[in-house]
């Protein structure tokens, strides 16, 4: 900030004091771009993507925003980039697809860029995917029980749920999964039922995880 013209002059009293003259404030720093405003970033699982939206405000001095994913959390790599829209007082939606996410967690952030390249970065969102790479029922045909054989990259709960070939739900149950290869024992012998069943397991965004047809004695 800087003041001219400080100098000593009378005033009416007859009192020699200083007296401000042609009083001027200068601000000697470069404006501020305001950056832009983050109003909501939401990710979703839909069968074998992730869909993602958000919106913004204030993209006066906005540049371009890039998603990035991770699987871990910490390391992240940018996937997709978009030309911000611009504008003040508006709000502007955006979305996008992640047509080949990772099996297990994947993470999402936003790096939204100024025209000055500087960055911040929106919250994490998390979603998660089947982390089973291989699945096998067995015996077939079965009589008591069934054996359910799951391969998994890491530890996740998933439900398991039986049905008549008509599509009457049986019997469900939840399973948890540690990673490597684990075999759970399903009890059939309640079920007052004969004939095909299909055995379909989920994970906890009910995505399917594998679907089973076997016969029951």
């Amino acid at each position: 900030m800087q003041i001219s013209n400080l100098h000593a002059s009378m005033d009416a009293t007859g009192r020699n004091i200083p007296v401000l003259d042609n009083f001027i404030i200068q601000n000697s720093a470069n404006p501020v771009a305001l950056p832009m405003s983050l109003l909501s970033f939401d990710a979703v699982a839909k069968k074998n993507i992730v869909q993602l939206s958000w919106t913004t405000t204030r993209e006066f001095n906005a540049a371009s925003i890039e998603l990035e994913r991770s699987a871990d959390g910490s390391n992240f790599s940018k996937i997709q980039k978009q030309s911000a829209a611009g504008g003040y007082n508006v709000t502007n939606a955006y979305s996008s697809n992640d047509m080949s996410p990772v099996a297990g967690t994947n993470y999402y952030r936003l790096k939204m860029i100024d025209n000055d390249g500087k960055f911040t970065y929106s919250e994490v969102r998390k979603v998660q995917f089947s982390v089973i790479s291989a699945a096998q029922v067995f015996p077939n045909p079965a009589t008591s029980y069934v054996m359910i054989s799951l391969s998994s990259v890491e530890k996740a709960n998933y439900t398991c749920s039986i049905y008549s070939i008509d599509g009457a739900l049986l019997k469900s149950m939840n399973l948890s999964v540690s990673a490597g290869v684990q075999n759970s024992k399903v009890d059939l012998s309640q079920m007052n039922y004969k004939g095909i069943i299909m055995i379909q397991l989920k994970d906890e965004n009910g995505n399917s995880a594998g679907s089973f047809r076997i016969i029951k004695k």
